[in-house]
């Protein structure tokens, strides 16, 4: 998950998962896998914890394994279906999600975990249009988007419209920099 400061990022989902594997399994030893700012949506992306992981999986260090939320594991129907190969060549038959009960990946019975996995994806293209609607209706309007430049804050207009101010200190911080540069120094 990205760390934005939201109610739930990844720890509290380590702490959920946590508590459901003392609850499931008490006095387990539990190992922790969390790829921080790592989208599980994104193939471009590695995520070494998810890796290590399904190779602990196959080399038997793992035997059950607990997450907040199966989409946490995956978000793309591909990886669901070689994740799903990992657990069965394991014989660990699936996972206690703290929402999700016990989605099973045993063969015949793994319809369920499927159709989470494309309704994630589903769910993480929808987000994706929505923001990048929102954000073209902001630029068409001529208004900021939600981030903060340096050398910006955000403010309002007299109908309470969103703009961009100019933060006086990072702007003089800016200023200088490009003083310097200009005068030779690296940078």
């Amino acid at each position: 998950s990205k760390l934005r400061g939201r109610d739930e990022n990844i720890d509290t989902q380590l702490k959920l998962a946590a508590d459901l594997a003392e609850a499931k399994h008490p006095g387990c030893r539990i190992v922790e896998y969390a790829d921080p700012d790592a989208s599980a949506e994104d193939e471009s992306v590695y995520r070494a914890d998810y890796e290590r992981l399904k190779s602990d999986l196959l080399t038997g260090a793992v035997t059950q394994v607990v997450t907040s939320d199966q989409d946490r594991l995956t978000r793309r129907p591909d990886e669901l279906e070689r994740l799903i190969t990992v657990f069965r060549t394991a014989g660990v038959p699936g996972f206690w999600g703290d929402r999700d009960g016990w989605p099973s990946l045993v063969a015949g019975q793994s319809a369920g975990a499927r159709y989470k996995g494309v309704g994630a994806k589903e769910y993480v293209e929808g987000i994706k249009v929505k923001v990048n609607e929102k954000l073209d209706a902001l630029a068409e309007a001529g208004r900021p988007g939600p981030g903060r430049a340096f050398g910006y804050r955000h403010g309002r207009d007299d109908k309470h419209n969103s703009r961009l101010d100019g933060e006086p200190v990072e702007a003089e911080a800016i200023r200088w920099a490009a003083r310097s540069v200009l005068a030779g120094r690296t940078l």
